[in-house]
């Protein structure tokens, strides 16, 4: 049993790729409906954004997933809509293109044309496949080194926790705080940033105190430098407006598969180029630690 296609995960994406372009400088609204002579009408996305002049500029976008190009007989029917509802701009945007007699028409009526396609539908030997991408790929790390004393011998199952607290869920929650001003991190260094303070201690396995001496606990964030090509990232957007032959490429970070890139140094990273940020999630906790025989009070 084939489920027919609605268009909403299309509409969706189309919304979802506007927001991320438009940077937060305007509004977008899916599926609204708006008042024409005859009725309301239904715009599948609606972008709001003021001009230079503070004036309020609506752009009715409506989005077809077809299986075939767009025919002029849809343009008509968009042409006429966006008359009704006094639309200031209208852009149609379709997954498979448009047809000869579509584009003149739209050409003609002012209307606009883009083609949102994944990265994947492209001719393999499309330029945009060969695009080189840089990613900045900010790995969280801990490293402790101390003193410690015993009373008896005693086994640490779980060395992620300091004072009773899971220091790699901190880390994790200070990164989180951090992500959106990533051009100027200022990453705790400290244990005690995190709201941990001395004595320090681990908790054994029997339940035993193990308190930690000369105490050396840094958090650091390595930052790794990676090279590959727009074709090597999974899940990659391409917004193309027909009638200026312009591409806005489109990542969503959270989906990079970044095994096929490559590890390049610092120095190899061009002065001026559009790179990615990737995270890690916290890990490589270095250990160094020695024994002290004497038992005493800390």
């Amino acid at each position: 049993m084939s489920v027919k296609n609605n268009g909403k995960e299309f509409n969706d994406l189309t919304a979802k790729v506007l927001e991320i372009l438009s940077q937060g400088k305007g509004k977008v609204q899916k599926n609204i409906k708006l008042k024409g002579p005859d009725g309301l009408r239904e715009v599948d996305v609606l972008y709001e954004e003021k001009n230079g002049l503070g004036r309020k500029v609506c752009t009715v976008i409506e989005c077809k997933d077809y299986g075939r190009k767009i025919d002029v007989k849809i343009v008509d029917g968009f042409v006429s809509k966006c008359k009704d509802i006094h639309a200031d701009v209208g852009v149609l945007i379709s997954r498979r293109g448009f047809s000869r007699t579509a584009i003149q028409k739209a050409k003609r009526e002012n209307i606009g044309l883009q083609m949102l396609q994944d990265i994947e539908d492209l001719d393999g030997n499309s330029f945009v496949n060969e695009i080189p991408i840089w990613v900045r790929l900010l790995s969280p790390k801990v490293r402790v080194s101390f003193s410690f004393r015993v009373e008896k011998e005693t086994v640490v199952s779980n060395v992620w926790r300091v004072n009773e607290v899971n220091l790699e869920e901190k880390l994790g929650e200070e990164i989180d705080k951090i992500w959106n001003n990533l051009d100027d991190i200022v990453f705790p260094s400290t244990i005690s940033e995190l709201g941990i303070f001395p004595p320090y201690y681990f908790l054994g396995d029997d339940g035993a105190k193990i308190y930690l001496s000369e105490d050396s606990i840094e958090l650091y964030v390595e930052e790794i430098w990676l090279k590959g090509s727009l074709g090597k990232i999974g899940n990659v957007k391409i917004l193309t407006d027909i009638m200026e032959d312009l591409h806005n490429i489109i990542c969503f970070a959270d989906d990079i598969n970044l095994e096929q890139f490559i590890r390049i140094s610092p120095n190899e990273v061009p002065e001026e180029c559009q790179f990615l940020t990737a995270k890690e999630k916290v890990s490589d906790f270095r250990f160094f630690a020695r024994r002290i025989e004497e038992v005493g009070n800390l």
